[in-house]
């Protein structure tokens, strides 16, 4: 009888614990649903300046220099006058960062040239 009953009272303990969590996780979604409904309110009434504080904003595309191509570019231009290439963006993101020595031998072979970084983007040049 007193095992059943200490497990009865495990078993009580265990119920209002997460009774208690699930209180607050209620309470948060409630409190969730009050600013929310607050932010589309304030939206619809044309001060929905605050709302874009809380979605990301996406960084613009950069632009990049005219007559040059970005290391995407640059591979599906290769792939598609070397067929046979087994150049991938890796090998020249490698050869870029002197991971590997082949820089000059990929510029010699594939007929580009590394023109460094353009607003933060590996650009190249082809003829």
């Amino acid at each position: 009888m007193r095992g059943e009953n200490q497990k009865i009272e495990a078993l009580n303990i265990a119920i209002a614990s997460l009774e208690t969590k699930l209180s607050g996780v209620t309470l948060e979604i409630e409190a969730r649903e009050q600013a929310i409904a607050k932010l589309e309110s304030e939206l619809e009434a044309g001060r929905g300046k605050q709302l874009s504080l809380l979605i990301p904003e996406t960084e613009p595309e950069p632009i990049p220099a005219h007559g040059t191509l970005n290391r995407g570019e640059l591979v599906k231009y290769i792939l598609a006058k070397f067929p046979n290439s087994k150049i991938n963006g890796q090998k020249i993101t490698d050869a870029i960062a002197g991971k590997s020595k082949n820089l000059p031998k990929f510029e010699r072979d594939y007929g580009f040239k590394y023109l460094g970084k353009i607003k933060g983007e590996n650009r190249f040049s082809i003829p």
